[in-house]
């Protein structure tokens, strides 16, 4: 499910404002944040990571010289927030030019330990990185991990039998080369306020229960151990976040959730009017909710969790929960959906990451190029805590699918680059075969099974092999990636090499309908090198290649 997703221009609502930046954003009072804004309104709210985005938590007071203001005392960390002008319009803060880079646009402020406000730089590479891969490490994962492909499935729209039709692909999993298997949601959908035919799966009734569209509790057993039998670990989609309307919470215990000043229990935003917010400042939900994932591994002894909206869940909640869950499965995996740099100390071992996608898909159709991968790049790496692992998507069932996105023909670099970044990759259902049937988040909703009639061998046979690139060669999974300037303005080149440097690969890519000469000189070449082209097995003893049009090229050094 989406964050942050409220981003409108003033005209859309024909609000005549006047925004005057006063450079107070960062200001520090009395050990406190004041945020402030000159505008011309009735009333303005803050909303941000900090306070969940609520609209009617923090309110500015506005003072004789036009200036509203508010004192919020922030934790360390990184915080994004807006101002909501009028209960309708949002706008990000004139006076910090800190700006999101997820397309939101929301302001950015970070904290460091002592309460210092640190201005993160934008151009972040590696001889000049951020605040947190400086002073802060991630938590240390198991090493499987980063040599791991996700595999994210629907079990409502993979097939008409639900975990018997999962089941059943496991042996196309295994084919596939996948290592995690990621389920969304499989609790019951909840029936008050849903949307859609079937109501979203993020609005769960009971978390506890398995929704009977898919089977019961055996059928979700024997899927568990058909997975694990053959090597894949299966991590579910977890919703902190809220509930369903008729989730029985609400009736046993309504101090648990978040009321307006009616006192009446309110949606975690505006848009998800199917679900009900939770609130975490009661310690009883918080042991509720720890004791829910609990049953979970020790019942069907799944391998960890996806969480749902995990920023808009306190941090602390995350810190309490992981050690007693890790107690449990030692070897636990937690996926946060969020890009949030603290959730890689102590609670999550994998955030998000969007920023190349958006690269590559600028530099194929506008006016990209590779710098613009080269700032995405280090910019989700040299910001991020030193050794964070970041999950790669080209699409994940909120988005479009990748093969619309990218067209025909990027759409082979793009996976080229998916699979031969430092991290792990995303392959959502049908990604692998050109599905079109479905869409995006709408899909939620009703009705879709994946087109396995029109399954595109082709398209399969390159994530396959990619898939097998990644298990051969230590030097793909590694967290040793070295940007380089080779070909044209279009052409996106690095190096990777193992941890122990005893193999280095040459990883090339056209994202251009013209093909590009590429110069080899442009790494340190012993005399004589040859490289082993891993896609055809040939080898080549030129100094300079020709990349056909959307052509890749995956080059070891000999």
């Amino acid at each position: 499910m989406k964050k942050r997703f409220f981003t409108c221009l003033l005209l859309v609502f024909g609000i005549s404002v006047l925004l005057q930046g006063v450079n107070l954003a960062s200001h520090r009072a009395g050990g406190k944040i004041v945020f402030a804004i000159k505008i011309q309104a009735d009333k303005v709210a803050l909303a941000g990571s900090f306070n969940g985005w609520k609209t009617d938590k923090d309110f500015l007071k506005k003072d004789e010289n036009g200036i509203w203001r508010i004192k919020k005392e922030l934790p360390e960390g990184e915080h994004f927030y807006k101002f909501v002008i009028n209960d309708s319009l949002w706008v990000s803060d004139p006076s910090n030019p800190q700006k999101s880079q997820d397309g939101w646009n929301n302001s950015v402020l970070t904290i460091n330990e002592n309460g210092k406000v640190i201005m993160e730089d934008k151009k972040a590479d590696k001889n000049n990185p951020g605040y947190y891969y400086l002073n802060k490490k991630a938590r240390k994962s198991p090493a499987w991990l980063r040599q791991s492909v996700i595999y994210e499935a629907f079990a409502r729209a993979y097939s008409a039998d639900g975990f018997q039709g999962i089941t059943d692909k496991i042996p196309y999993l295994k084919k596939l080369g996948i290592d995690i298997l990621w389920l969304m949601p499989i609790n019951p959908v909840g029936q008050l306020n849903r949307k859609g035919e079937f109501g979203s799966p993020y609005a769960v009734q009971d978390y506890y229960g398995i929704n009977p569209e898919f089977g019961d509790a055996q059928d979700f057993k024997k899927l568990v151990q058909a997975a694990h039998n053959n090597g894949i670990r299966v991590i579910i989609d977890w919703v902190a976040n809220h509930t369903a309307w008729d989730n029985a919470w609400i009736e046993q215990h309504p101090e648990w959730y978040t009321h307006d000043e009616n006192g009446q229990i309110i949606p975690s935003n505006p848009d998800w009017t199917d679900t009900a917010d939770l609130n975490y400042d009661n310690k009883e939900l918080r042991q509720a909710m720890t004791k829910a994932m609990s049953y979970w591994i020790e019942e069907f002894d799944i391998d960890g969790f996806r969480c749902d909206v995990a920023a808009l869940v306190p941090l602390d909640f995350w810190e309490e929960t992981r050690p007693k869950l890790q107690a449990l499965k030692p070897e636990l995996i937690m996926l946060s959906e969020s890009e949030e740099k603290m959730h890689h100390l102590k609670s999550f071992d994998l955030t998000y990451e969007q920023y190349i996608r958006n690269a590559l898909h600028k530099i194929a159709f506008e006016d990209g190029n590779k710098q613009d991968f080269r700032e995405a790049y280090n910019f989700q790496k040299y910001t991020f805590p030193h050794n964070s692992i970041r999950m790669h998507w080209l699409e994940n069932h909120d988005q479009v699918r990748a093969l619309e996105f990218f067209g025909e023909n990027y759409i082979y670099p793009a996976a080229v680059v998916q699979f031969t970044l430092d991290g792990v990759p995303l392959i959502f259902m049908g990604q692998e075969f050109g599905d079109r049937n479905w869409l995006n988040w709408q899909s939620l909703f009703d009705p879709v099974q994946l087109d396995w009639q029109n399954f595109d061998e082709k398209l399969f046979s390159h994530y396959q092999q990619l898939v097998k690139l990644r298990k051969q060669h230590t030097a793909l999974t590694s967290s040793n990636l070295e940007l380089l300037d080779c070909g044209d303005a279009r052409t996106i080149a690095y190096l990777r090499s193992s941890e122990e440097e005893d193999e280095r690969i040459l990883v090339l890519t056209n994202f251009s309908e013209t093909e590009s000469r590429v110069d080899l000189n442009c790494i340190e070449l012993q005399n004589k090198a040859k490289f082993l082209d891993l896609i055809n097995r040939e080898v080549i003893a030129k100094t300079e290649i020709i990349l056909p049009a959307f052509g890749y090229k995956i080059l070891q050094l000999q």
